[in-house]
């Protein structure tokens, strides 16, 4: 069973990163409009973290979580796949500060 997931994933990690973004996009159209995955539960861990929020903001907060949940499921299946001059060129940091604790 393992083996077939990770080839149907590593098939997935083939395909363009546009492409994976919309499939994340469909995803979470599917999960939040459609199937409410946890939605009751994401509502009420928000309104307990931010109880100062009207309901709107905390339902545009949803709809971001919703969204960076799909979206670092895409880019971890793309990991599969990925060269490392492609990460190179997409992640860039400044360790200036790390230095400068370490220092």
């Amino acid at each position: 069973m393992y083996y077939i997931v990770f080839g149907i994933l590593y098939l997935l990690s083939l395909l363009p990163l546009a492409f994976l973004y919309l499939l994340s996009s469909f995803l979470y159209v599917l999960t939040y409009y459609i199937i409410g995955y946890r939605k009751k539960m994401v509502f009420k861990n928000l309104a307990v973290a931010f109880p100062g929020k009207t309901y709107e903001e905390r339902k545009q907060l949803a709809k971001q979580f919703y969204r960076h949940f799909w979206d670092n499921w895409v880019e971890a299946i793309k990991l599969m796949s990925i060269s490392a001059g492609t990460v190179r060129r997409r992640v860039s940091s400044d360790l200036a500060a790390l230095e400068t604790v370490y220092a």
